[in-house]
């Protein structure tokens, strides 16, 4: 919208009525339904105005946008939502004129009733008024506050995103997601024959923390044990809580060698006893863990098979004698204590 530099020549009365803005239904005959929906607009504040520039109705949004100190008594004029100086009553003012188009959109500052300004977009249109015949009809976005929204909006479904692909308890990945990132990381791997390695790491003997401790202290254990392996390893690894007290660890680019070394480095972190004395007096703590390394000779792997064998990797650990590491000799497809 173009706007003319001449504020004084607006078509508005200086003087203006006390009587209070009317009710919608009263305006327009459309009952209130019509008032509900304009209401419903939490971001949009619509007025409407006569020919004088007064303020014949506003909505929920329009008090709220304007008159955050309720003060939306004391606007009664198109001119007290502008700035000193604004050509935008003028502009308003102008829309009555007969070669005006039927409706026009633009941009401006506008006042609120504590003398702050904001940006805001608007759009124009005439109104027919079952009482006051033509009236103008002005919907207004407050830029700031639709930006605010929208990040608000974002965040929200970031974070519903976030529940989604998170375990409540420990804030680590879920099974889901882990199997979406094997996925992933195993046509990397087959693409560019890059070396891969899962480790899957098991609390020895949980079941007595929750009948010794308690619960509570059982919770504490797997938060820990969380937090622990989130700082031991690298920001591109992917860790899940896979079940109960196991722990399931996805290391990109990481060779066997490498893997060993990082499995090493996690079990004696968890044979570290002061951590577990400050969540209870008493506790201690080991684990086994399971190791597979990619890529094997001659052949691709599937996600299943893997998980499969890791799993087995792990068992033969529990079942002979528990806090050791076990891995999977692909070329000889045996299982080895390290």
């Amino acid at each position: 919208m173009v706007l003319d530099e001449s504020p004084a020549a607006d078509g508005f009365e200086a003087e203006l009525s006390a009587g209070e803005p009317l009710d919608l239904a009263e305006l327009t005959g459309l009952g209130a339904d019509l008032a509900r929906i304009l209401d419903s607009l939490p971001d949009a504040a619509v007025l409407l105005a006569d020919r004088q520039g007064r303020v014949i109705y506003r909505n929920h949004g329009a008090e709220s946008m304007f008159d955050p100190q309720g003060r939306i008594g004391e606007r009664r004029s198109l001119r007290d939502h502008c700035p000193s100086g604004s050509l935008l009553p003028g502009t308003f003012g102008r829309f009555f004129a007969l070669d005006s188009p039927e409706r026009e959109q633009g941009e401006g500052y506008f006042l609120k009733s504590n003398g702050s300004e904001f940006y805001g977009v608007f759009s124009v249109s005439r109104f027919q008024s079952a009482v006051h015949g033509e009236a103008l009809l002005l919907v207004i976005k407050d830029i700031d506050r639709c930006r605010q929204r929208d990040a608000e909006i974002t965040e929200k479904a970031r974070r519903l995103e976030l529940l989604t692909l998170t375990d409540p308890l420990t804030g680590l990945y879920n099974r889901d997601h882990f199997h979406r990132r094997l996925e992933e990381e195993l046509r990397r791997q087959e693409r560019y024959n890059s070396p891969l390695t899962l480790l899957m790491l098991d609390f020895d003997h949980f079941r007595r923390v929750n009948d010794l401790f308690g619960h509570l202290v059982g919770d504490r254990v797997l938060w820990w044990g969380a937090e622990m392996l989130t700082r031991a390893l690298r920001d591109v690894d992917t860790i899940s809580r896979w079940g109960g007290e196991e722990y399931m660890l996805l290391l990109p680019e990481t060779s066997q060698a490498t893997g060993l070394a990082a499995a090493k480095r996690l079990h004696r972190l968890v044979d570290e006893p002061m951590q577990w004395e400050r969540l209870a007096p008493g506790l201690r703590m080991t684990a086994s863990l399971g190791l597979v390394s990619l890529p094997w000779a001659g052949r691709a792997a599937s996600g299943g098979e893997i998980l499969e064998i890791l799993g087995r990797a792990l068992d033969w650990a529990k079942n002979n004698g528990r806090d050791r590491i076990v891995r999977y000799d692909a070329a000889q497809e045996t299982f080895e204590e390290v």
